[in-house]
C-alpha cells in the first residue's frame, strides 16, 4: 500500500472524525463523501486513506483507484486484479468475459477495503467481480462523487456532504497561500483579500491557486484588477459546477496569469464545450494537470508568476509522448485563439479534440509550434481528423503545425497569411487523392513553402483557380484562391 500524497488539509477535521467511526464500524459496507469539485472530496478520501495506513487492520486487500469520466469498468477490474497479484500474462490471455469469475472466486475468501474516487455514474461492481454488500467476510467501499444521486445507485449506507469553507477558515488558508510578506505589503491588502475570497466561493481548491497566484502581486491596483478578472470569468468556479455542461468558453484579457492550467475534472465540466476563444491573454501555455490540491510542482515553475486554474490538478508534460490519449474535448468544434502574444503552442486543445472542424489562431507573435513533441502512432489518425477550416495569420513565429504528416481528411479549406517562417504544411503523400476530391480552397504565401518528398506540402502542383492568381502577400479576407491540379 501505498501513501497518497497530501497537503495538509483545512476545514476537514469534523468531517474526518464522522467519517472515520463509519470507516471502523464493520456494519457499513458503503460510504460516499459528495459535493462540487474543488471542495474537499478527494483530500478527506485521501486523509482516510492514509491514517488507516499507518493503522493494524485485517484487510487482505487494499486498493485506491481514481475512476474518473468515462469510467472505464476495465480500469478499474485491472487494478483490482494487479491487487490481487494475480499474474499479468493471465490478465492478457484470459478472455474478457471470464475475468469478473476469476477475480470473485479469489476475493471472495479475502477481506477487502477500496477508496473509488471521482465516480461519475454507478458502477456494476459485482460484474466487475467485486462482491455486493453482503459479502461473507469483511469489506468496505469508500467512493468520492459530485452527484449526491450516485450516492444512492451505489448504495451508499452513509453519506457526508463535503462543505465549503467558513470564512474565518478560508482566510486562514489564504493568507497562508498569499504569505505574510505581500499579506502585509500594503494597508488595502487584507481587505481586497477578502473581497478576492468571496469570489472563489470559499472553496479550498480556488483558495489555494489563486492565493498562490498572488503571492507576489504587492500592489494594490494588481489585487483590484484580479478581482475584476475573477468577476468576469464566464465560468465561475461554483456556477461551473452547477451547469456541468459547458458549451462555450470565452477567456479575454487575462493580463494576471502566465499559465492557463486546465485540470482534469474541469475537462468533466467541459465534456460538452463546443466553442472556445482565448483573446488578449497572456499566458505562455496552456497545460492540463490532475491533482486536486497543491501548487508547487505543477507547471515547473519557480519565478512566482500565477497561473490561472480553471476550477476543480501535478502538471502533464506538455510534450506529446506524456500525453494520455483521451480525448477530452470529445465535443469542442471551434477554437479561435487572438492577440495572445506571449502563447508559445496549443498542444493539450488540439491534441485531444478528434472533432475540432475549425480553427482560427491570429496575431500570436511568440507561437512557435501549433502541436510540440511526436504525436502517438496511435493518435496520428486522430489529430485534426475532422478540421475543415485552418486560418492561420500574422503568426510570425510560427515553424511548424505539427512534426510529423497528418492526413486530414476533412480539410477544405486553407488560409496562412503572414507565417513566414512557416515552410512546411504536414500533410501525408496519401493526403492527395484525397485532396484532388475535398481539399477545394487555399489561401496564403505560397511563395513560402517547400515542397518535401515527404509530401509535407502538396504533391500536386498549384495552379490558380479560374483565372486569378495566388497574392504574394494577401490579406485576411481576400478572394484570391488556388486549387490543386489533378
Amino acid at each position: 500500500m501505498v501513501e497518497q500524497p497530501l497537503e495538509p488539509p483545512v476545514g476537514l477535521d469534523s468531517s474526518f472524525e464522522e467519517v472515520s467511526t463509519w470507516v471502523q464500524d464493520e456494519g457499513v459496507r458503503r460510504i460516499g463523501l459528495y459535493d462540487m469539485g474543488g471542495v474537499g472530496k478527494t483530500t478527506l478520501l485521501k486523509k482516510i486513506h492514509n491514517e488507516f495506513l499507518v493503522k493494524e487492520h485485517d484487510y487482505h486487500v487494499v486498493a485506491w483507484i481514481v475512476v474518473s469520466q468515462p469510467t472505464d469498468p476495465k480500469k478499474i477490474q485491472e487494478h483490482i486484479w494487479e491487487k490481487l497479484h494475480l499474474p499479468k500474462s493471465q490478465w492478457n490471455d484470459i478472455i474478457e468475459s471470464e475475468r469478473p469469475g476469476k477475480i470473485l472466486k479469489i476475493i471472495k475468501e479475502k477481506n477487502f477495503l477500496i477508496f473509488l474516487d471521482d465516480v461519475w455514474e454507478e458502477i456494476d461492481l459485482l460484474n466487475l467481480g467485486i462482491p455486493s454488500r453482503n459479502h461473507q467476510h469483511k469489506s468496505k467501499i469508500i467512493f468520492t462523487t459530485r452527484l449526491q444521486d450516485v450516492c444512492g445507485s451505489m448504495h451508499a449506507e452513509r453519506t457526508k456532504k463535503v462543505e465549503c469553507l467558513p470564512a474565518d477558515k478560508a482566510l486562514k488558508l489564504f493568507r497562508e497561500k498569499v504569505g505574510e510578506q505581500t499579506w502585509t505589503a500594503h494597508v488595502e491588502i487584507p481587505n481586497l483579500a477578502e473581497a478576492m475570497i468571496k469570489e472563489c466561493k470559499y472553496l479550498p481548491l480556488a483558495l489555494i491557486t489563486v492565493g498562490a497566484a498572488m503571492a507576489s502581486r504587492r500592489c494594490p491596483d494588481e489585487w483590484r484588477g484580479s478581482i475584476e478578472v475573477l468577476k468576469k470569468l464566464p465560468s465561475e468556479f461554483a456556477d461551473m459546477e452547477k451547469k456541468r455542461c459547458l458549451r462555450e468558453l470565452r477567456l479575454r484579457w487575462c493580463k494576471v496569469w502566465m499559465s492557463l492550467i486546465i485540470p482534469k475534472p474541469s475537462l468533466r465540466t467541459m465534456e460538452h464545450l463546443k466553442y472556445l476563444q482565448v483573446s488578449r491573454c497572456e499566458f505562455t501555455e496552456i497545460t492540463m494537470g490532475k491533482e486536486e490540491y497543491g501548487w508547487h510542482g505543477e507547471t515547473g515553475r519557480s519565478d512566482g508568476l500565477g497561473s490561472l486554474r480553471l476550477p476543480s490538478y501535478p502538471e502533464i508534460s506538455p510534450e506529446i509522448s506524456h500525453l494520455e490519449s483521451q480525448d477530452c474535448f470529445r465535443r469542442l468544434e471551434r477554437i479561435i485563439i487572438e492577440d495572445c502574444d506571449k502563447l508559445r503552442e496549443v498542444t493539450v486543445l488540439i491534441y485531444h479534440a478528434p472533432c475540432l472542424t475549425y480553427l482560427r489562431i491570429s496575431c500570436c507573435e511568440s507561437l512557435r509550434e501549433l502541436i510540440a513533441g511526436d504525436v502517438e502512432d496511435s493518435h496520428v489518425g486522430k489529430i485534426l481528423s475532422s478540421l475543415i477550416y485552418l486560418d492561420l495569420g500574422a503568426l510570425p513565429e510560427l515553424e511548424s503545425i505539427c512534426r510529423g504528416a497528418l492526413s486530414l481528411p476533412s480539410l477544405e479549406l486553407l488560409q496562412v497569411v503572414k507565417c513566414r517562417q512557416l515552410k512546411k504544411l504536414p500533410l501525408k503523400s496519401s493526403s492527395s487523392a484525397h485532396a484532388r476530391r475535398q481539399f477545394c480552397k487555399i489561401r496564403g504565401d505560397w511563395e513560402c513553402f517547400e515542397l518535401t518528398p515527404a509530401g509535407t506540402f502538396f504533391d500536386q502542383q498549384l495552379q490558380p483557380a479560374r483565372g486569378l492568381c495566388c497574392s504574394a502577400t494577401p490579406v485576411l479576407g481576400s478572394r484570391v484562391i488556388g486549387t490543386l491540379k489533378s
